[in-house]
């Protein structure tokens, strides 16, 4: 975290860069690319949430 002070001086000079850190997504593009077993992790992830998903998209259709 970081400190308030030298933020709030950012704010007021104007460098609005970073006055809110920075979303999950962002942090993955700026780390170095994530391994092929990080990536299939994400990808079943994703996976088992779009079945999930799937049944609740398909009744609220009717």
């Amino acid at each position: 975290m970081k400190d308030k002070s030298v933020q709030k001086r950012k704010f007021e000079n104007g460098d609005r860069s970073d006055s809110a850190p920075p979303t999950n997504s962002q942090q993955e593009v700026m780390t170095e690319k994530p391994s092929s077993e990080e990536l299939a992790r994400r990808e079943e992830k994703s996976k088992h949430a779009i079945k999930e998903a799937a049944p609740v998209a398909e009744n609220q259709i009717d």
